[in-house]
Order: C-alpha cells, then sequence, then structure tokens
C-alpha cells in the first residue's frame, strides 16, 4: 500500500515532466477513471525476457533487475548482491526502465531512487564489471534524471563503463538517461527516439472557484510573507499567467538539450526540439549502433578488461554556408566567387546602421571587421558607454515627471 501510494503521490503533485505527450494524454483518463473508480492497476509477471533465473525454491522467474556473467549462463536476481555465497562470479549490472519513468516507483515498478541504490550497490561489489541499462520508456519525471546521473558517474568512477540498450521507445526523460550512458544502442531499426523537451500537464484551481456539483466555494489563502509560496501555479490559476512556470521549464530544456548535445555532439537542431525519430535515422546521431543485448553484455566485459577502446565522438565542422560550386564550373570563377562572398561579409555598410553610427559617432573605417565578425576597440566602446548611460539618465528622468 505504501508503494502504491508514494506512486501516486508523485504523479498527482508532480507538475514538470520529460516525457512523451501522446503518453499523457493517453494516461490521463486511465488514471481519472482509476481514481473514479478505486480499481488497481496491476503488471502481469513477466512471461519471457531475454534472461530467466531460478530461485532456490525453484521457482522460474524473469527478472528485470539482475546480474549476469559474460558467457549469460549466471543470472541473479540483484538482492544476491547481499550474499556473497550467490554472487560468485563476474557480472554486469543489468537494470530495466520499462514503463513511465518516476522517483518513487510504485507497487508494480522501481524508481529512479530505486534504480540508483541497486547501481550504487551493485558498483561496490569487486565483481561488477559494468551496467546495462534496458530502456523501453515514454520518459517521465524531470527530477529522475538526477539519481540516475549520481548513479553513473559513481559507476564511472570506479572505471565501470555503463550502456544504453534500447528495446522500443526511448524518449524524452528516456534519452536524458541514455545520453547519460558511455554508450547507447538500439534493438531494431524502428525503435523510436528522442522527443527531447520539458512539458508541464496539470489541472488548476482559482481561489474562489464554486464547484459545480455542491455549490461549494474552494478558498486558498496564504501568511503574508508567502507571497511566492507556489506563485507559478497561483499565477496560472487566478490569472492565467504562465510566464513564472515557462521560465522553470526553459531553463530545464536548456540544461536538457546542453546535456544532449554535450553527449552526442553529432546532434543537429532539428534532434533537439521534441521530434521523435525511428532509431536507424539517428545512428551515429543519438544512437551509437543497432546492436542486441548479449553483444551489450559482451561489449561491457571488453570495456572494462581494456580489449576494445570506448567510441569516440567528434562534432563535424560546420560546412559554411555558402552555395555549392558546380563541377563544371570554371575553376577560376569558382575561386572569385568564394572571395566575393567573403567579402560580402567583411564590408559592412554602417549606412544600414544609423542609430549605432549615431551612438558612437563613427566615421568609415573606424570599425575593425574580420571574418569573426565587427569589432571595437576601446575608445568606441567608452563612447557607446557614455551615449547608454546618458539614455538610461533621461528615461529616469521621464518616469520622475
Amino acid at each position: 500500500m505504501i508503494l502504491h501510494m508514494k506512486g501516486l503521490l508523485e504523479i498527482l503533485t508532480e507538475k514538470k515532466w520529460m516525457v512523451s505527450p501522446t503518453f499523457v494524454h493517453g494516461i490521463k483518463k486511465a488514471l481519472e477513471q482509476n481514481l473514479n473508480t478505486h480499481a488497481v492497476f496491476e503488471k502481469p509477471e513477466r512471461t519471457c525476457g531475454f534472461v530467466k533465473e531460478t530461485l532456490p525454491d525453484g521457482e522460474m522467474i524473469y527478472p528485470e533487475e539482475y546480474q549476469i556473467s559474460e558467457d549469460g549462463k549466471q543470472v541473479r536476481g540483484n538482492w544476491a548482491l547481499d550474499e556473497d555465497n550467490l554472487q560468485n562470479f563476474p557480472f554486469v549490472s543489468v537494470l530495466t526502465v520499462d514503463g513511465p519513468i518516476t522517483r518513487n516507483g510504485g507497487g508494480c515498478s522501481y524508481g529512479s531512487i530505486d534504480h540508483r541504490d541497486m547501481m550504487i550497490r551493485a558498483a561496490n561489489h569487486p565483481l561488477c564489471r559494468g551496467h546495462i541499462f534496458i530502456i523501453n520508456t515514454p520518459g517521465g519525471s524531470a527530477w529522475a534524471k538526477n539519481d540516475y546521473q549520481q548513479a553513473i558517474e559513481y559507476a564511472r568512477s570506479l572505471g565501470q563503463p555503463v550502456i544504453a540498450f534500447v528495446d522500443g521507445m526511448c524518449a524524452s526523460a528516456g534519452m536524458y538517461l541514455a545520453s547519460l550512458c558511455d554508450e547507447r544502442y538500439y534493438m531494431h531499426p524502428k525503435d523510436e527516439i528522442g522527443c527531447i523537451g520539458v512539458m508541464a500537464a496539470f489541472y488548476t484551481q482559482a481561489d474562489g472557484s464554486k464547484n459545480q456539483f455542491t455549490n461549494e466555494t474552494y478558498h486558498e489563502l496564504y501568511d503574508p510573507e508567502s507571497f511566492d509560496k507556489n506563485r507559478e501555479f497561483r499565477d496560472i490559476a487566478n490569472d492565467g499567467n504562465t510566464k513564472a512556470l515557462v521560465k522553470e521549464l526553459a531553463e530545464l530544456g536548456v540544461e536538457f538539450r546542453a546535456d544532449v548535445k554535450a553527449a552526442c555532439p553529432n546532434a543537429k537542431d532539428e534532434h533537439l526540439h521534441g521530434k521523435v525519430f525511428d532509431a536507424e535515422k539517428v545512428k551515429g546521431i543519438l544512437m551509437d549502433d543497432q546492436s542486441d543485448f548479449f553483444s551489450c553484455v559482451h561489449r561491457c566485459f571488453d570495456l572494462f578488461n581494456g580489449k576494445v577502446e570506448p567510441i569516440s565522438r567528434e562534432a563535424p565542422d560546420e560546412p559554411e554556408d555558402e552555395p555549392s560550386s558546380d563541377p563544371a564550373e570554371d575553376p577560376n570563377k569558382a575561386s572569385s566567387r568564394k572571395q566575393d562572398n567573403n567579402n560580402s561579409k567583411l564590408n559592412i555598410n554602417m549606412a544600414n546602421y544609423p542609430l549605432i553610427s549615431a551612438a558612437l559617432c563613427l566615421k568609415d573605417g573606424d570599425l575593425a571587421v574580420k571574418e569573426d565578425g565587427a569589432f571595437m576597440n576601446a575608445p568606441l566602446l567608452d563612447t557607446l558607454e557614455a551615449h547608454l548611460n546618458t539614455t538610461k539618465q533621461q528615461v529616469v528622468d521621464a518616469q520622475q515627471k
């Protein structure tokens, strides 16, 4: 019951998500009906999987969190890490992210807090050789990435490689998780990759609103010194002002895209703003290659033992915005055209910028123009600073009248 309540509380109270919008729209109705009818969500026991495990009592299960040997013939559940006589072979730790990501999980799934603790515990075992995340998720809690990042960086500090293996969907927070890993592989060319971005989804209730069925009035009052408490959501509920919340989402989005870009230097602008791609279309960009589960297990062992080199990623040089040359064109003409393009970049007509020219008292040739752009020397900067101070004072004087 506690697990169910913790997971439900998080779903009902969390506002910022890195998740596929289609999942949100699909699950919203199911959650509302679940709350209205008090129906219990049940996750059926797995009847297949990459591996199977025989418990001490002889029961056969298909675990989602486990340790596996290099040959794949030995498997132990995560619980075996506490028993030295059971976890007695070198292993790769496997954690499965299947379904929406939450921090607290629920009665039928682990959350990012659980995975963080499991991963750190596995990393501390002397026989641990690496880690694999099996990912099939539409995304989830925006905060959960911090749990995964903490565990991944800890494992990496011990020299243990971390691999993301996508089998289905790797969207939003799932892509964030994958970008934190050392290498990223996908099972099928049509696996869904991307949906990079942040969203908020919630209901509001304005102070003073009435219940249409009971005619009761909702009141929400704060002590005078709590004026910033719940501000971004109060602004939306009472005034329709989304500015504060959108600012928070924007900050998360900037961090999200920067981290993905750092991990995937070949990613272009088109990959970073929410679009979903077939895995084969982003091979070498958001994903490293196609593979299978047991190949990823071998890859982990090989990386740990130094038998193979980690994937090296370098961003390609950005092409210049120039028309492509005609192969049949005279080389001299092509060279002349290229020189003309360069000259056009260097010849800036300040007559097109009268306000700037007036503020700086510019004359022809005063502004240094190079390939990297236009530059001002110290006297020009002093002139601009004085002009801005004068303008600022004029604005202040006008406001005081």
